[in-house]
């Protein structure tokens, strides 16, 4: 739970800082952002209460989805746009454009980590991302395919409404897909409790499986093996003293006896002081 917590906070931190470091380039928000800047022309709000707003309108959306709402959801809604809010006021606007440049493209793949590292905690996807894997869930569509989708949409009705389009629009709406499709299965923390009571085969075979069969059957083995001993051994009691019937059985016994050499060779002689007939 602590990591996870971790894990959830450091996200929305880095989600926020992306968000920032993409409007200080001043090369072109990203895809919601131009739709953010378009509705604070017409509303005397800052940029993170807009963005806050519209986190609520976008859950809405969850609803036709049945979409589970959890508290990295809630956290995401209020959050994103506080950090995005300290970015603007801590970092200072680059000058040339080679920087603006490196300062958009670290934004855009900051926030591409970010979503990876939230949704990975397992606390629930924020409202955006939320409406990106209901619709690809409902849809059967590629992650990557659903997001670029929604951007593209998104920054249109941005730009309708005043908001700024850049090369930082462009570079944001055809990389976040897949940036997305790189970093959500990357930063997933999996469930340690199937884990734990997961049986490993190899462990489980001799003491489940094997040792209650094995049992009678090494037993069984040993009763036969003790009775061909005692088979043997009345065979040579018997061609010491017997008739010349007994010879003749014992005769027979020394073909079976031939399995054993050594117990054959007592059976066969005959005693010359006794002839037979």
């Amino acid at each position: 739970m602590p990591r996870r917590i971790l894990q959830l906070s450091i996200g929305l931190a880095l989600f926020g800082i992306g968000v920032s470091l993409i409007l200080k380039s001043n090369l072109g928000a990203a895809s919601w952002d131009v739709l953010t800047q378009g509705l604070s022309h017409h509303v005397p709000l800052s940029f993170g209460t807009i963005t806050i707003i519209m986190s609520g309108l976008v859950l809405l959306c969850w609803i036709p989805l049945r979409q589970r709402v959890g508290v990295g959801t809630i956290a995401n809604a209020i959050l994103v746009g506080v950090f995005a809010d300290i970015g603007l006021a801590v970092f200072p606007a680059p000058g040339p454009f080679w920087l603006r440049l490196l300062v958009l493209l670290l934004g855009v793949v900051l926030v591409g980590i970010a979503s990876g590292i939230y949704i990975g905690a397992g606390f629930g996807s924020g409202p955006r991302d939320g409406l990106m894997i209901g619709l690809h869930r409902v849809t059967g569509l590629p992650i990557w395919v659903v997001r670029t989708g929604l951007e593209v949409v998104v920054v249109v009705a941005g730009w309708f409404l005043g908001g700024t389009v850049g090369i930082g629009t462009i570079a944001f709406a055809l990389l976040i897909g897949p940036l997305c499709q790189v970093f959500l299965p990357l930063f997933a923390i999996t469930d340690a409790a199937s884990a734990e009571t997961e049986v490993d085969p190899a462990l489980e075979a001799p003491v489940v499986v094997s040792d209650p069969e094995f049992a009678p059957i090494d037993t069984g083995t040993v009763n036969i093996v003790t009775g061909t001993v005692n088979i043997v051994t009345g065979t040579g009691t018997g061609t010491g003293t017997g008739t010349g019937a007994d010879t003749a059985a014992g005769r027979g016994d020394g073909a079976t006896a031939k399995r054993e050499p050594a117990e054959a060779a007592p059976a066969l002689p005959s005693d010359p002081e006794r002839p037979l007939g």
